[in-house]
């Protein structure tokens, strides 16, 4: 048994057609660039997981708006600190959405 597999929690959410797309389109790609196809469950899962290393202040949160502002500024700031590199200033974040796929597919 696997991590995945200990204390699951069922929890259904909804999401608009654009947002299962998203997450459809990156599992698709991951399977046809020769990797597994996860779950959209495990890619929420993933991306659950990420956000939860992030500091995010929700204080004094009023609205959607300020909600994804506040991650918004928490991912940037994140971004930043991955982007310093002490071997030369080269960042860490080459390749994009690749390194959200290499990240998904080591979750699997």
């Amino acid at each position: 048994m696997n991590n995945w597999d200990r204390n699951l929690i069922i929890a259904n959410i909804g999401m608009n057609e654009r947002q299962v797309k998203f997450i459809d389109e990156i599992a698709r790609e991951m399977r046809f660039s020769g990797g597994k196809k996860p779950s959209r469950s495990r890619i929420l899962s993933t991306f659950i997981k990420i956000i939860m290393s992030m500091k995010v202040d929700v204080s004094r949160v009023k609205s959607e708006k300020d909600v994804e502002e506040r991650f918004f500024q928490a991912f940037r700031t994140k971004l930043d600190l991955l982007s310093l590199d002490i071997h030369g200033g080269v960042g860490l974040l080459r390749g994009g959405t690749k390194n959200v796929r290499n990240s998904i597919s080591k979750s699997v």
